[in-house]
C-alpha cells in the first residue's frame, strides 16, 4: 500500500503498528471539511503552522511538526498536495470482450489521451451511468442541448463510435444520450456505473493541470451552479458542484488544490426526503476568480470594493486550513494506528499531513543530549535496553554511565535508527571485587549519517 506523504509525493508503508491506547483523545474540526473528525492520541504530530494573529490570516508559512495536544484553535493544519503527474498521450486499457459461451479475452484499447477525452469524462461523473453492462448513458434536461450535442460529438471523435442515439422523456423534460458498446461500458466502468460510486482513477488524478482543468470544467457544467443571491445570512456569491458519491467528492477537492484552488466541503442528509447524503464542493471568496476562468465565468477580483478572502490559503505545496474546534476526551484501551511510510515517515490522514509517532520530525536541526546513571548496589543485577528511532535532522548525544558494586553486574543494550548524528557513551565504574559490565550498542545509518 501507498500513502500520500507530507512531501505530496507517494511512499510506500513498510509497517502498520496497531496497540492499545489509555489516555486524552484529541479530536480536531478543520475548517472546510466540518462532517471530517481527525481523531488522534496527545503526543501524534501534526504538520502545522501556528496562528500568528487572532483575527488575521497568517503572511507567513513556515510549518512545524507538533503534537496534536499543542495545536489551539485557529493554527493551520497541512494538506499536502498531491505533486505527481504522469502524463500520457495513448492510454492503454485492457477490457473483456467475448460472452460466456465462447469465453472472455482480453482487449487493448488504445485511446488519445487528450482534453477531448478528460471532458467527457467529466461529462461522464456528472451525467453518466452503465446499464445492464452494455449500455453507456448520458442523461440531460432536453434544455441542456449544447451539452447534448458535445457528448455525441466527444464519443465519436475519441472512440469512433458512431452508434449514438437519443431518448426523450416528456415526463421529466429528460433526454439521454446512450451508446450501445460494451467496449465503452468496460472502459467506463473505472469510473463508476452509478451516481454513488464514481471515482477517479489515479492515471486521471495525476494527468497534467490542463487536462485536468477540462474535466473539471465538464463536471461542474453538469453537476455544478453558480450562487449569487442574498439569503437569510448576507450576500452570498459562491461555485458548487455536487455529488452523492462522497469518494469523488474529496477527489475533486484534492484535483482543485493541483490547480491551485482551494475549496470547502459540506454535506447534506437527505434521508428525510428518502434522498442519498448529498456532498458540495464549495469554491469562495479569491478563488472564485481562477475557477471562473476554469468554467467560463468571469468574476471581479473584489466584491463592495474589497479583496475576495477566504480563510485559507495555498501555495504550490500544502493548503493551509484554520483548525475550527478541538475537543479531548479519557480513553481506556482503545486500538490506535500508526504507519511506518518509506523515507517520509508521514501520511495524510483524513486530509491532514501527520507523522509516524516513532519519529517526530522537526523543521530545522534539533538536539537531543540525555544522560542515564544508574547505581548497581552489591550483588545486584541490572538491565537497560532501548530502541529509538530519530528523525534526519536530530542530533543525538547520549551518555550512560553506571557505578556497579561488588559482585554486581550491569548491562547496557541499545539500538538507534535514525539522526543526522548519534554520539553515544556507555561506560562502567567497577566499583568492587567482582563487578562487572557488558555493552551491546548498535547503530543503523543511512545516507548522510554517522
Amino acid at each position: 500500500m501507498q500513502v500520500l506523504t507530507h512531501k505530496g509525493q507517494y511512499k510506500l508503508v513498510y509497517h502498520t503498528q496497531v496497540r492499545p491506547y489509555s489516555g486524552k483523545l484529541f479530536t480536531l474540526i478543520v475548517t472546510g471539511q466540518p462532517s471530517e473528525k481527525i481523531e488522534a492520541t496527545k503526543e501524534h504530530p501534526f504538520l502545522v503552522v501556528k496562528r500568528k494573529y487572532k483575527n488575521e490570516k497568517n503572511k507567513d508559512w513556515n510549518q512545524e511538526w507538533l503534537p496534536v495536544k499543542d495545536v489551539e484553535k485557529g493554527d493551520y493544519v497541512c494538506t499536502p498536495i498531491d505533486q505527481t503527474i504522469k502524463s500520457q498521450e495513448i492510454l492503454i486499457y485492457e477490457v473483456p470482450v467475448g460472452n460466456g459461451a465462447s469465453g472472455w479475452q482480453l482487449e487493448k484499447l488504445q485511446i488519445p489521451c487528450t482534453q477531448e477525452l478528460f471532458k467527457l469524462i467529466g461529462y461522464y461523473l456528472a451525467e453518466g451511468s452503465i446499464s445492464g453492462g452494455s449500455y453507456l448513458n448520458f442523461s440531460f434536461s432536453k434544455l441542456e442541448r449544447e451539452y447534448i450535442e458535445e457528448v455525441k460529438r466527444l464519443i465519436k471523435f475519441v472512440f469512433s463510435e458512431n452508434r449514438v442515439r437519443e431518448f426523450h422523456h416528456e415526463k421529466n423534460n429528460g433526454t439521454n444520450v446512450v451508446i450501445s458498446s460494451v467496449r465503452l461500458c468496460r472502459f467506463f466502468e473505472q469510473f463508476g456505473t452509478h451516481s454513488n460510486d464514481k471515482q477517479m482513477p489515479d492515471w486521471v488524478l495525476q494527468e497534467s493541470l490542463e487536462k485536468q482543468a477540462v474535466l473539471i470544467d465538464a463536471w461542474y457544467k453538469g453537476d455544478g451552479n453558480y450562487y449569487k443571491k442574498q439569503n437569510i445570512h448576507g450576500f452570498k456569491e459562491v461555485f458548487r458542484i455536487s455529488t452523492v458519491s462522497r469518494n469523488l467528492s474529496l477527489q475533486g477537492r484534492m484535483l482543485l488544490l493541483r490547480l491551485g484552488i482551494a475549496s470547502s466541503l459540506n454535506q447534506q442528509d437527505k434521508s428525510s426526503s428518502g434522498r442519498q447524503t448529498m456532498y458540495n464542493l464549495v469554491i469562495g471568496g479569491e478563488y472564485m476568480i481562477s475557477f471562473g476562468k476554469i468554467v467560463g465565468q468571469p468574476i471581479q477580483p473584489k466584491m463592495w470594493n474589497k479583496k475576495r478572502a477566504t480563510y485559507y490559503f495555498v501555495d504550490d505545496k500544502y493548503l493551509y486550513s484554520p483548525v475550527k474546534k478541538i475537543d479531548s476526551k479519557e480513553v481506556d484501551n482503545i486500538s490506535v494506528y500508526n504507519f511506518s511510510v518509506k523515507e517520509d515517515e508521514s501520511y495524510v490522514a483524513d486530509g491532514v499531513a501527520v507523522h509516524n509517532c516513532t519519529a517526530p520530525n522537526f523543521s530545522s536541526g534539533s538536539l537531543h543530549a540525555a544522560v542515564v546513571e544508574i547505581y548497581v548496589k552489591k550483588g545486584a543485577r541490572c538491565q537497560y535496553t532501548t530502541v529509538q528511532n530519530w528523525y534526519k535532522n536530530i542530533y543525538n548525544l547520549v551518555t550512560k554511565r553506571a557505578y556497579v558494586e561488588e559482585e554486581a553486574e550491569m548491562i547496557w543494550t541499545d539500538f538507534n535508527m535514525g539522526s543526522k548524528v548519534t554520539m553515544k557513551y556507555p561506560g562502567f565504574v567497577l566499583a568492587g571485587k567482582g563487578a562487572r559490565g557488558e555493552v551491546l550498542s548498535m547503530a543503523l545509518a543511512g545516507a548522510g549519517q554517522h
